[in-house]
């Protein structure tokens, strides 16, 4: 199995392992090349900011989503965490979802 094969084959071992709504967020994030705050994130979800926070955290204890950086929010102006797709994470736990 080639690079390229191996490699879509882990992208989709992730996405199998992923509830409808983490799998939601997750395209979010990965369209936002720059990151994305969880406020920019229930925006663009339409999503109550409750319902983005945890699917948030659980894919970053999932090994998938990590911190890249912090920078005002683009509606409130405060400081947040900006959060990106960690490239080629496997799920770190079997039976996520």
């Amino acid at each position: 199995m080639g690079v390229a094969q191996t490699s879509r084959a882990a992208y989709r071992d992730v996405r199998d392992g992923l509830g409808p709504r983490q799998l939601k967020v997750l395209e979010v994030i990965e369209r936002s090349p720059g990151g994305i705050t969880n406020n920019e994130l229930a925006h663009e979800l339409r999503w109550p900011i409750n319902c983005v926070t945890p699917r948030v955290f659980e894919l970053r204890s999932a090994g998938v989503v990590a911190l890249v950086g912090k920078r005002p929010d683009r509606w409130t102006g405060k400081r947040s965490c900006v959060w990106g797709r960690v490239q080629g994470a496997q799920l770190e736990f079997e039976g996520f979802a």
